[in-house]
């Protein structure tokens, strides 16, 4: 357990620092482009108008793109350790094997958690506003008044509350993506249907490599049984 959440906290801070160089790199090279198509097209004001539209949203997509193409291949770290008994490093070359084909739908998931998130707080941050407007608040004034200190607790307390409430939604979607990736690829479902029906997979010599991952982590010396039953009901297969 320690070991998985240490490998989530690494991952998350190195995706953390490798993003953000991605975003300034990707802005760099967007504002380079757009300058020099103003400059280019400065007789045409519209067309330079359009034209660096045009470049500054294809740079933006190309460098969201990119992050999820990096960030994808480290998505089922956790899923791995957990379900196949994977060290860290190991798990992290069996995620990027997996995450091959997940890019689209991880970026579907990380835009439907975003969506999810500012709802959350728009429908907990309203009330709130509406009552500090009735105390004579003024939130987005332009002035220097110091907001009172239980407008910032509540503030806060809502935005981590949202967080800690909606992070599971996160996860739970990545778990469904890791399985939905096995059973697309490795025919998990029926591997998960075998291992309930007849027992744990036995363990195969150790001169003998196995391309597949097996569908559960067992012990080393478990043996099938046709008497023997998994209760692992993950999909909840007859």
């Amino acid at each position: 357990v320690w070991g998985l959440i240490a490998a989530s906290s690494i991952i998350t801070l190195l995706l953390g620092v490798t993003g953000i160089g991605i975003l300034y790199f990707g802005l760099a090279i967007g504002s380079l482009l757009v300058i020099f198509t103003v400059a280019a097209l400065q007789s045409i004001p519209f067309a330079a108008f359009l034209v660096g539209l045009a470049i500054g949203l294809l740079t933006a997509f190309g460098t969201i793109w990119v992050f999820f193409l990096l960030a994808s291949r480290f998505a089922y770290v956790p899923q791995v350790m957990l379900v196949e008994g994977l060290g860290v490093f190991a798990a992290i070359g069996r995620s990027a094997t997996l995450a091959g084909g997940s890019v689209k739908r991880l970026a579907a998931l990380f835009v439907f958690s975003m969506i999810a998130t500012y709802s959350a707080l728009a429908i907990l941050y309203v009330p709130l506003g509406w009552l500090a407007w009735t105390q004579g608040i003024e939130i987005l004034g332009w002035n220097e008044e110091i907001l009172p200190a239980w407008y910032e607790i509540a503030t806060q307390l809502i935005s981590q509350a949202s967080l800690i409430f909606l992070s599971p939604v996160w996860m739970i979607g990545l778990c469904l993506l890791y399985v939905d990736e096995r059973v697309r690829a490795e025919g998990y479902d029926i591997e998960l249907l075998a291992a309930r029906r007849l027992g744990d997979i036995p363990s195969a010599p150790a001169s003998y490599v196995n391309p597949l991952q097996p569908a559960l982590a067992g012990s080393p010396n478990s043996l099938a049984s046709p008497t023997a039953r998994s209760q692992f009901t993950t999909l909840g297969l007859d």
